[in-house]
């Protein structure tokens, strides 16, 4: 879990916004690794609220879109 959010404390929330697509291709990349780490964790629930509250977006994710 140390991993998932320090990679969260990272992120570029905004890459899809970038006009320059090698700061979109990190920024993909990195949300892939997000989920892919979500995915396998031992706790989802406790992952996807982590998730949520570095996530500044209103769209949150919910348990149910990791499955």
């Amino acid at each position: 879990m140390k991993k998932l959010e320090k990679l969260l404390q990272i992120h570029d929330w905004y890459y899809d916004r970038s006009d320059d697509h090698s700061v979109w291709e990190r920024g993909s990349h990195s949300y892939k690794t997000i989920r892919k780490l979500i995915k396998e964790s031992d706790n989802i629930i406790e992952a996807v609220e982590l998730y949520n509250r570095y996530n500044p977006s209103k769209y949150k994710l919910e348990v149910e879109d990791i499955k």
